[in-house]
């Protein structure tokens, strides 16, 4: 009998402390159906990131990037549509003068960025990914981490990183890295942007396996769990975000049958 395989995303964020989910720097967009999914980190600095980080995710799920096929030429059209949606939502003659002489300085907004497609080749599955800056991919098979990329340790997260942006001119199309990753069923990917990617390595090379209540969560959890670790002094204030994608078979009805 030939097994059936089922596709299962879900994706949680919240804001800083205190803040409103318009205020949310971080971006997150997932079509299950579609096997797409990306995230992303506004520069904390760059005016009007969160804009910038939610057309980005949004544009990757419903336009996505032909990762198989990267080169910059390439990256730098398809960039085009969300270059130009930012422009048009940021709306930047009717932002403060402080803000417009930022913006023209910096060059437009800017974030991390990564995004996931899920292919099936030769009857085996892979994640074909793109990415730049500190948002981190995790790949946990029979409850070990196997995969952590870009960083593997902690300690590798700084103040700098790069990022993709919404000008042409300031770019950030040569950041980009792209991936292709086999992935088995039972297999628990977990993408997370940096304050929470940190906390997850934090954890593992304390011996623990945090993915485990990772698996478990709920859009109502997720703000007290981070209120937790906030509290606990665990992370510093950020905004936090993460998505969890995993394959299920015909005879695994729960992710956690697989940790």
């Amino acid at each position: 009998m030939k097994k059936i395989e089922k596709i299962k995303i879900s994706g949680f964020t919240t804001p800083k402390k205190g803040q409103e989910p318009e205020e949310n720097q971080d971006g997150i967009s997932f079509l299950e159906k579609e096997h797409v999914f990306a995230i992303s980190d506004g520069a904390s600095l760059s005016p009007r990131s969160g804009l910038w980080s939610r057309i980005l995710t949004d544009n990757f799920t419903k336009n996505p990037y032909e990762i198989s096929s990267h080169n910059e030429k390439n990256l730098t059209k398809w960039l085009k549509k969300p270059r130009k949606a930012w422009v048009d939502k940021c709306d930047i003659d009717s932002l403060p003068k402080g803000i417009q002489i930022k913006l023209k300085n910096s060059g437009g907004s800017s974030s991390t960025f990564m995004g996931c497609i899920h292919k099936k080749q030769k009857s085996k599955n892979f994640l074909e990914i793109m990415y730049t800056g500190d948002t981190c991919f995790f790949k946990i098979r029979k409850n070990k981490m196997i995969k952590k990329i870009p960083y593997t340790k902690s300690t590798q997260f700084s103040s700098r990183t790069t990022f993709l942006t919404s000008s042409k001119e300031k770019g950030g199309e040569k950041t980009i890295k792209t991936k292709k990753i086999l992935v088995l069923p039972g297999d628990i990917i977990i993408v997370a942007t940096d304050e929470l990617a940190k906390w997850i390595l934090n954890r593992k090379e304390n011996g623990e396996n945090p993915w485990l209540e990772l698996v478990k969560m709920t859009e109502k959890k997720f703000p007290k769990f981070v209120e937790k670790i906030r509290k606990e002094k665990e992370v510093d204030d950020d905004d936090m975000s993460f998505i969890i994608f995993t394959i299920i078979s015909e005879k695994n009805e729960k992710i956690t049958d697989y940790v």
